[in-house]
Formats: C-alpha cells, sequence, structure tokens
C-alpha cells in the first residue's frame, strides 16, 4: 500500500475560538469548519513557546526551543537540527510554501525540496553570505502584476505588510499562496511518489487589517467576559506592563484605550481569519479535484495565539490560554466522522505522530513522542502534562515583556501554573472553576499546598529535559 501524503495547513497568531468549529457562532469558516467534521478537533491544543521562531522550530522539529536553539525571533534554527522533511525517504516530495522565520526567510533549507516565500522583511537577518537584496517570490509576484512597492532600504525596494494587507483579497498572500499550493497539489495528480506541503500563512497575524475589515460590525461581536478588562488579581509585574504599553501606543491607527477600539481589531482579526478559511476552501477543492483527498492526511493549526484585547493584551507571550492555545485538526484518509480530544495536548508531539501516520522512522531523537496509535485506532486519548517555554529577547531586540525567563505546565486535571525567577509573582489557575482565568491564585495562601507540588513537577521536567533556566537560577 502506497504511503500517504500530508497536507500542513498553519497560521500564525490564531486563537481556537476564532473558529466555528471551536464555537464561535459569529465568525464564518464553512470549510474549515467542515474539515473539523471530518477530523480529530484537540480541544486544548499548546503551542511550546507563545512567540513565532521557537514555536515553529519545536512544531517543525519536535524539540523544545533550548535544543533547537531558535530561542527567540529571528534566530535561525540550528543546522544541524532535522526538521520534518529531513526526515523523509528520498521516495517523497517535499514542500514549504509561505512563512518560515528559523532564518534565510527566502532561501531553501533543512531538505524541503520545492521552497516557495513571501516575506522579505526578515533580510537583516540573514546568514553571511547570503545576498540582502533578493527577493521574494510574493515580491516577484506583485512586480509582475504591476504593484509599485511602497518602501525604500538599503537594500532596495521592498512592499511592506501594511501595503500587502491593504491589497484586494485576489492579491494578498492568503489568496496567492492558496493558487500556488493548489497548482502543486494538481501537478501531483497521477504520481505515485507520495509528497509532504507545508503551507504557511501569515493571517491572522498583525497588522490586524485586510479587505474583509467590514464583513463584521465591532458593536454586535460577542466577546469573553474578561475582553478589554485586566483581572483584579495579583499579577506578574510584566503583565500590567504590557497592558500599559499598547494602550500608550494604540495599535493601526486604533485607540485601544477604548472598547471600541478593541472591538474594531477583534472585527478586523475574525475578516483575516475568514480570509485564511476562503483560501484554504480553494486548497482543499483542488485536493478533491486532483482526485488525491482519499490518500492525504490534512493538518490545520497555528503557531500560537493571539490576546485581542482579552485581560486587554494585545500579540502573544504570555501564558494566558488564548496566547498559547492553538487550533489543532488532524485528518486521516478515510475518516468521515468527527472526534474531539479534550485532553491537553502540546505540538511538541506533532512532528513524530506526523512521521508516524506518514510510515516515516524518525532520522534523530526528539524530544516529543507520537501519538500516531491513538489517532488511528481510536482508542482512549492516555493524558499527559503539557509544558509552557518562553526565553527572553536578546537586549538589542527589546520587547514589552522586558525579557523574562518563563516556565509553565498544564495538568491533565485542569491547573495551570507558570514561574519566572525575575517576577515575585507568578500565575497559578484551577481552569476547572476559572476557565478565563481571572483568579490568579499564586499568592493565595490557601493554595500553597498545589503551587509548591507544581513547581516540583516543573523543576523535574526542566531537570529532565536539561532546561539552561536551571543553571541561571542556581547561579
Amino acid at each position: 500500500m502506497s504511503k500517504p501524503n500530508l497536507l500542513f495547513l498553519w497560521t500564525d497568531e490564531q486563537r481556537p475560538d476564532s473558529l466555528g468549529a471551536y464555537g464561535n457562532t459569529e465568525i464564518r469558516t464553512p470549510h474549515l469548519d467542515r474539515l473539523a467534521e471530518r477530523s480529530t478537533l484537540f480541544e486544548r491544543c499548546h503551542c511550546c513557546s507563545p512567540v513565532c521562531t521557537p514555536s515553529r522550530g519545536s512544531i517543525l522539529s519536535g524539540l523544545w526551543p533550548h535544543q533547537h536553539g531558535a530561542l527567540q525571533n529571528n534566530i535561525p534554527i540550528r543546522g544541524d537540527c532535522f526538521t520534518l522533511a529531513e526526515h523523509l525517504p528520498e521516495s517523497f516530495r517535499s514542500h514549504y510554501l509561505g512563512k518560515w522565520h528559523l532564518g534565510d526567510e527566502i532561501y531553501a533549507q533543512h531538505g524541503w525540496q520545492d521552497w516557495l516565500s513571501f516575506e522579505d522583511l526578515y533580510f537583516p537577518h540573514y546568514s553571511i553570505g547570503r545576498d540582502r537584496c533578493d527577493r521574494s517570490d510574493y515580491h516577484h509576484y506583485l512586480k509582475r502584476t504591476g504593484f509599485p512597492c511602497d518602501r525604500e532600504s538599503d537594500t532596495g525596494e521592498l512592499y511592506s505588510r501594511a501595503y500587502t494587507a491593504s491589497l484586494g483579497e485576489a492579491h494578498t498572500k492568503a489568496a496567492w499562496l492558496a493558487r500556488e499550493c493548489a497548482d502543486r497539489i494538481h501537478a501531483h495528480s497521477g504520481e505515485e511518489a507520495p509528497w509532504v506541503m507545508s503551507v504557511n500563512f501569515l493571517e491572522p497575524h498583525m497588522p490586524f487589517f485586510g479587505p474583509l475589515n467590514h464583513h463584521y460590525d465591532p458593536a454586535s461581536l460577542d466577546t469573553p467576559p474578561i475582553f478589554n478588562r485586566i483581572p483584579e488579581t495579583p499579577l506578574p509585574q510584566s503583565y500590567p506592563d504590557h497592558c500599559r504599553e499598547h494602550e500608550k501606543k494604540g495599535y493601526d491607527g486604533q485607540d485601544i484605550t477604548s472598547e471600541a477600539g478593541w472591538r474594531r481589531l477583534l472585527a478586523n482579526y475574525y475578516g483575516l481569519v475568514e480570509m485564511v478559511d476562503n483560501a484554504v476552501g480553494v486548497i482543499l477543492d483542488a485536493l478533491e479535484q486532483s482526485g488525491q483527498a482519499e490518500n492525504t492526511i490534512i493538518v490545520y493549526s497555528s503557531d500560537h495565539g493571539e490576546m485581542m484585547g482579552s485581560h486587554r493584551m494585545l500579540g502573544k507571550g504570555v501564558f494566558y490560554r488564548q496566547s498559547v492555545e492553538v487550533p489543532l485538526m488532524i485528518h486521516l484518509p478515510g475518516q468521515t466522522e468527527a472526534r474531539r480530544i479534550s485532553n491537553p495536548f502540546s505540538q511538541i508531539d506533532l512532528c513524530p505522530t506526523l512521521l508516524e501516520l506518514l510510515g516515516v522512522d524518525a532520522q534523530r531523537p526528539m524530544a516529543g513522542r507520537s501519538r500516531a496509535a491513538e489517532l488511528k485506532t481510536g482508542q482512549s486519548w492516555e493524558a499527559e502534562d503539557v509544558f509552557l517555554f518562553w526565553h527572553p529577547q536578546k537586549p538589542d531586540r527589546p520587547q514589552v515583556l522586558k525579557g523574562q525567563h518563563w516556565r509553565g505546565l498544564v495538568t491533565t486535571d485542569g491547573w495551570k501554573f507558570a514561574f519566572s525567577p525575575q517576577e515575585d509573582c507568578g500565575l497559578l489557575f484551577n481552569q476547572n472553576d476559572d476557565p478565563w482565568e481571572e483568579r490568579n491564585l499564586y499568592l493565595d495562601p490557601d493554595a500553597a499546598d498545589i503551587r509548591a507540588a507544581l513547581m516540583q513537577r516543573l523543576l523535574a521536567w526542566m531537570q529532565e529535559q536539561k532546561d539552561p533556566l536551571l543553571v541561571d537560577m542556581k547561579g
């Protein structure tokens, strides 16, 4: 029997409740909702680190950020670290389309045979010897189509993200990426060799506007109870600092000192998610039309979440669930019914799981483990603690959160715990009683025993994974 194909679709900065399949009754995501009807949907999937580069490295390698080396944004993944494609035998064809953010953005690398790029803005971080005047495939598409560049740099003309987000939907990164992906899928029709295609959207990542802004009325949107509200509870100092920083500078011209400003951003965000869904529809149609749907694993996920006004925060980089939880759907060939997994799941297990589903032996050890048997047989899902990792940016790349190291875990019975050696207050939530994480129990004397027990579990994991933060703490 021939090996299956893999179509791995992932977005940037998408929280789960921005999809109809996760209970959002207002947003229009019909294509992803239909995919969910024949997939295993993970209700509590967690990224490894709530920021782009470290999370992407862990998704593709099955290693923690301190193991694959991409600890911060714009740090390249280690050259000797295997990503998904490097585990594949020669019989597979591999394609990487879209955002990479793991070094040398527009250049094929790490075993991917076909490479399609759409980001020009990472040229300051290219390796020595790379030509910083080179431009992405999307840049050349816009040039051919007649769009003028809107930005000058010392390496030549560029298209800014704000400019490309302002184009009509047909010329956005999402729509262009979908067409390119569909062409490649059709090109494989009738071939015997299996393929792996990783398709990486920028949206709904900032800038939070696009051609579908008008599809949602800001004033009528349902919002969670912690929308535009800082909980009245002890918090790490960096968390209210985060809120004040964004209130002071606003975002995309929106005054987010007001609820109206937050609602406008949320409506725009929903428009970006809908645009991704439209693009996914094009890709899934191509899979059906080419006759390859019955032999293709389909995965949909994101690299991290987005606060989007929850706890009056914007972006990611915090351990609230809107920042660390992501959508995850996995469709196996022949699957016709939906299945939901309520136990916590970590993306550290995604790479080894996908390799086993493809019938491929991993060529290097990984920190994650395969959960393919549970997916294929439908057996009860073995619950495991989920761990969270956050490493500070370098001093020359300051972040709103001012560089605190954080480690955390989410337990199988609903507790979330996190600490930073630089903070006097960590995080402790009982998610069973407090799903919106409004009551931080970290300093509550009645929760001292559970806090101590969870700290020991977290330290044991850090010891097992040879986490360098332990050395810093002892020093």
